[in-house]
């Protein structure tokens, strides 16, 4: 045998050697993605969980969470800022799960559930208030989204034009979005 066989039959090996590395490397991102999107929907049920703990173990937060949502005229006005408290607390988990379907890693059916959940909140006053308030606190995207399909489009433009830029000038027609 010659040395140009030999040369031949080495880089065979190599190339051969370079596709069973990327084969195994293909394998271990699929896996290693798989063990994140199931630590995902851990971290999601474990969220959603605390936070029924919370209101199931302490009557007086289940009370406080009843009325905000049925009768919010008859809370107390510490009863109040605790339930806007709780209201930071489940709109950041959302914004939470939010990022996480953005990044792939929460399916979007299950993304769409929370989704609901986060537009029949704001349907209520007191929350939509908040909301309207608030809500500079979370990324306009994850504001975008959860606005009614009626104010997605409008929300959009507006922050595009940069909604929030205007604040300092007291422009109140920009600030209402």
């Amino acid at each position: 045998m010659n040395w140009e066989a030999i040369g031949a039959i080495g880089e065979i090996l190599g190339a051969v050697g370079v596709i069973a590395t990327i084969g195994y490397l293909a394998i271990q991102i699929r896996q290693n993605t798989r063990t994140q999107q199931s630590a995902i929907a851990q971290a999601t049920t474990a969220s959603r969980t605390s936070w029924y703990d919370l209101v199931i173990s302490d009557p007086e937060i289940g009370d406080i969470w009843r009325k905000g949502n049925a009768e919010p005229d008859l809370l107390t006005e510490q009863e109040r800022s605790r339930f806007i408290w709780m209201l930071a607390r489940i709109f950041s988990n959302l914004e939470e799960f939010y990022l996480q379907f953005q990044h792939g890693m929460l399916p979007e059916e299950q993304w769409l559930v929370y989704r609901g959940f986060g537009r029949t909140m704001l349907e209520n006053p007191i929350i939509d208030d908040w909301w309207e308030s608030g809500m500079a606190v979370f990324i306009p995207s994850f504001v975008a989204d959860l606005a009614p399909e009626s104010q997605r489009a409008e929300w959009t433009a507006m922050s595009a034009k940069g909604a929030y830029s205007n604040k300092a000038s007291g422009d109140d027609a920009q600030n209402e979005v």
